[in-house]
């Protein structure tokens, strides 16, 4: 379950209060429809500032760590920092746009071919027979052969 909206709105929902119970006080009024009035006004508007800002900001650095749970994310990002911030903020592009999952994936993956290919010709041999091993293996499971 994706509990950023949750924690958004709870947030949004704290600050409408401490706001308007502040704006009521400097008005000398306590209770009032009002007051009713100035909290839902006040929450819509920064559920609405949340929402457009805080989530995706939010995340996006949970869809970083995620990706550094990754080894081959976390080798671009030591060994290919451009490639990584560029994997990085097509990410953060694609949540602040909310595009599909599928979508954002499919401008991330030019970016590992682009590396792959450059590297893969200074290669040792160990790292080859590894990349060509991990090439049959996801090309089985992919055609359902164990």
């Amino acid at each position: 379950m994706n509990w950023v909206p949750i924690l958004v709105g709870a947030g949004a929902g704290v600050v409408a209060v401490l706001i308007s119970t502040a704006v009521m006080k400097l008005l000398g009024k306590q209770e009032s429809k009002g007051a009713t009035v100035l909290y839902v006004v006040v929450f819509a508007i920064v559920l609405a500032i949340g929402r457009e800002f805080a989530t995706p900001q939010i995340q996006a650095m949970r869809a970083e760590s995620a990706l550094l749970e990754m080894p081959i994310y976390r080798a671009l990002q030591k060994y290919e920092p451009q490639a990584y911030e560029r994997i990085l903020s097509a990410i953060e592009r694609g949540i602040a746009k909310k595009l599909p999952q599928e979508q954002i994936w499919a401008v991330t993956r030019p970016v590992i071919t682009e590396v792959s290919a450059r590297r893969l010709p200074h290669a040792s041999d160990d790292v080859l027979v590894q990349f060509a091993e991990h090439l049959v293996l996801t090309t089985n499971l992919l055609l359902g052969y164990q």
